[in-house]
């Protein structure tokens, strides 16, 4: 093999195939690649001298097959090698021409410019308020949550406005931020959550802290997402569209880029095709309540499953979930009253299906912001995402005058919040 491993040779000298894989015992092989295609070995053994500083202390992770860069320095420290050529290069979501159409059908009109920042930092603030509500009882029983609280979680902890912003605000914020910069954003968002992971990273998800650990050893999304992807047999939870919300109102005018974006910042630390198109129908239905329509939620999911998107109620069911909402707008029937299905539905609490169905509801209920939200977290499970999610629909629905003054006095750093909706929107060209 070359000195320089920059790239590992995966291409079979004998049948040409490129289904070549090191062996997982390369270190003990004198052939250590094997043809997937005619099982063939070839190669020699691994030279372990460093492409950056010369090193030979360089060995390979244990865990290298699932690993895109699975070899490290020991002296600097340096990643290098590439040993999954099912990486993929870029984003699952591609051209969506139905939900642009769908959208632009929506975004016709024009809205009072008033109105528009009242939502858009009633989306950011309720971002916030949502999280911060459902924080206490992450991972409560909807049972436990009723013992404790019997008429709902209705208030912040007033500790929090001494505490760091937890996870699913602090990456909503980060995204905004990426946003504004206005240039490469999916590069920038990276960025931004290694180094807000090395401050701050409260409440911080293990999918999402593994993808942010593979982003920092130099791969780029989306990559870094879908080795963890891979490694975790294929799992879609929620971290992805608890962060969403600011590029709906960042490209609200613009829908090929909102779907196009939606997409690939989910896909920095979350690659799983249904984590992805979460985001992509959450950010629609929130551009949507910008804009002051009412969601058709049956010719949205109709719209995006003629994109490409997968049977949502399928995988719901598969994964062993109560896919009311999503039975219901599928039928073109109304939400549910109640929420008790989200209640139901403790054993897959973290699926992104379960949370994206928890944003299509307060886009859909008939109860006010306040009310909604309340029921939303004290249904349990993983309150604060769920909250997050939907504190953004609600938020873009009603607005931030419809918040609560008792909810906004504990939100860390709540000017923020509100300015970076107001920024967002003066951004978009509306």
């Amino acid at each position: 093999m070359q000195e320089d491993l920059s790239a590992l040779v995966k291409q079979c000298p004998n049948c040409k195939s490129q289904a070549a894989h090191l062996r997982r015992d390369w270190y003990a092989k004198t052939n250590p690649f094997r043809c997937l295609a005619c099982n063939s070995v070839f190669g020699k053994t691994l030279i372990k001298r460093c492409p950056g500083c010369g090193s030979q202390d360089a060995r390979l992770r244990r865990d290298w097959h699932q690993r895109a860069r699975p070899i490290r320095c020991r002296a600097c420290n340096a990643v290098y090698g590439g040993s999954d050529t099912r990486a993929p290069g870029k984003a699952v979501v591609g051209k969506t021409p139905h939900i642009t159409r769908l959208l632009n059908d929506t975004i016709a009109s024009r809205v009072d410019r008033d109105t528009l920042v009242d939502r858009a930092r009633g989306l950011m603030l309720g971002i916030a308020a949502g999280n911060l509500l459902g924080l206490p009882v992450e991972g409560w029983s909807h049972e436990r949550i009723a013992a404790r609280y019997p008429v709902g979680i209705l208030d912040i902890n007033p500790r929090e406005t001494s505490r760091r912003v937890d996870d699913d605000a602090a990456q909503a914020i980060e995204l905004a931020e990426a946003l504004l910069e206005q240039t490469d954003t999916v590069d920038a968002f990276a960025r931004r959550l290694i180094a807000w992971k090395s401050v701050n990273g409260r409440g911080l998800g293990r999918t999402t802290r593994q993808a942010i650990a593979q982003l920092a050893d130099g791969m780029r999304p989306p990559h870094a997402a879908y080795s963890v992807y891979r490694a975790k047999g294929g799992i879609s939870p929620n971290g992805g569209i608890m962060r969403c919300a600011p590029v709906a109102v960042y490209y609200r005018t613009r829908p090929e880029m909102l779907t196009r974006m939606s997409s690939e910042t989910c896909s920095v630390t979350h690659y799983a095709p249904l984590a992805q198109w979460s985001c992509v129908i959450a950010n629609a239905v929130i551009a949507m309540l910008l804009g002051g329509h009412k969601p058709d939620l049956q010719r949205l999911l109709n719209a995006a499953k003629e994109d490409g998107c997968p049977d949502l109620l399928s995988a719901g069911r598969k994964a062993g979930m109560t896919t009311t909402v999503l039975e219901r707008a599928a039928a073109g029937r109304p939400a549910p009253e109640s929420i008790s299905w989200l209640g139901s539905n403790q054993s897959v609490k973290g699926h992104t299906i379960l949370t994206l169905q928890a944003g299509l509801w307060a886009a859909a209920t008939d109860l006010p912001l306040e009310e909604g939200l309340i029921a939303v977290v004290s249904s349990g499970g993983d309150t604060d995402t769920n909250g997050t999610l939907a504190g953004a629909v609600l938020g873009a629905r009603y607005g931030a005058s419809a918040i609560p003054l008792r909810w906004t006095a504990y939100i860390t750093q709540r000017e923020r919040f509100a300015h970076l909706g107001e920024r967002l929107l003066a951004a978009n060209t509306y």
